[in-house]
């Protein structure tokens, strides 16, 4: 028989569970009726959490479309940029080069969530699968398109996004995300005297283990700054990995003072890695 493309998040054993109402479901979007979507965040409750982003699965069906006289193929590409008027203006054509994977005998294949770029720079476009599956009896193509936002990032799209409605009510994730962090967040005793830029090495905030009763690793100023640090640093990481340096930098409006040295610094720790 001829091959059908089946796109799936994996909620396996060992893979977040999904959460539908933030996107992380595979649905049919645009006006191609053979085009998909999906959104996944990194499932991260607090800022220094294992990123646990779901991956997505992608195989063919039925078994009888993948016997060996249907020399059936399962190619992948993967579009790290579309070369149009919403490419960023710092890349240029040599710093994206499609990517190929073909499989011909294990007729399954992983997008591993974790290894996604981050989309909450809206500069920065969501990644683009062109999946085609053929054998003697006929070919399958589809298109999915992947977008991946911290889950911060997320939960407050939701509620801007849902007027009149909160992600800390609708959505377990944004829920367990808000209580963990009133439960955590440091005391009012809590206080700070460095005020000049550290370096990308100090460790000099970070509570020397969890029974201080903070999980905010950098508290500075009257505020944890962990979501900021994590923005910094996966935008330094994308630049290293998909553009140039400085590229992606974007501290958020009316970021100065202790917030642009904090970012800066988390940039380039991410630009690093």
């Amino acid at each position: 028989m001829a091959p059908r493309i089946v796109i799936k998040i994996d909620d396996g054993l060992f893979s977040s569970k999904s959460e539908p109402l933030l996107g992380e479901e595979i649905y049919e979007c645009g006006d191609d009726v053979d085009t998909y979507c999906a959104t996944i965040t990194d499932h991260k409750i607090y800022a220094d959490q294992y990123d646990n982003s779901p991956d997505i699965k992608i195989k063919i069906e039925p078994k009888n479309a993948t016997f060996a006289k249907a020399k059936t193929t399962l190619t992948i590409k993967k579009v790290a940029v579309s070369q149009n008027k919403n490419t960023p203006s710092w890349l240029s054509a040599e710093d994206f080069k499609d990517q190929v994977t073909t499989s011909d005998d294990k007729f399954e294949y992983t997008i591993y969530g974790d290894k996604l770029r981050m989309n909450e720079n809206s500069d920065v476009e969501p990644t683009k699968y062109v999946i085609t599956a053929k054998n003697k009896a006929g070919t399958d193509t589809k298109t999915l398109i992947v977008t991946r936002y911290p889950l911060y990032h997320a939960c407050a799209l939701y509620s801007e996004n849902h007027p009149g409605k909160s992600s800390t009510e609708d959505v377990g994730l944004c829920k367990e995300r808000a209580e963990y962090n009133e439960k955590h967040k440091p005391s009012a005793t809590t206080t700070t005297t460095t005020t000049s830029k550290p370096s990308s090495s100090s460790s000099s905030n970070k509570p020397s283990s969890p029974t201080t009763g903070s999980v905010c690793y950098h508290y500075e100023s009257g505020r944890c700054w962990d979501d900021i640090e994590n923005e910094a640093y996966s935008s330094g990481m994308w630049d290293k990995n998909y553009g140039y340096e400085g590229g992606s930098y974007a501290p958020p409006s009316g970021c100065t003072g202790v917030c642009e040295d904090i970012y800066e610094d988390a940039y380039y720790q991410g630009w690093e890695w």
